[in-house]
């Protein structure tokens, strides 16, 4: 029974780090995304305001699966 705490524990805590780092991946990499599209599109301004998005929740998901254990 300690063992399967240990094992739920250790899986608790890659999840949270994984749902962090992909939150962090992807959020760099929409902003790449929208400077490709910006260069395609060859019009306008390039901001990368406009291509930031809102990962908050997934931050403290991550926070809370890291927290829980």
């Amino acid at each position: 029974m300690k063992q399967t705490r240990i094992i739920l524990s250790i899986v608790s805590i890659f999840l949270g780090i994984i749902i962090i780092s992909i939150s962090k991946i992807v959020e760099e990499f929409v902003i790449k995304l929208g400077r490709v599209a910006y260069q395609a599109a060859a019009a306008g301004s390039y901001n990368p305001q406009d291509y930031e998005i809102n990962l908050t929740i997934n931050y403290w998901l991550g926070f809370f699966v890291l927290l829980l254990d």
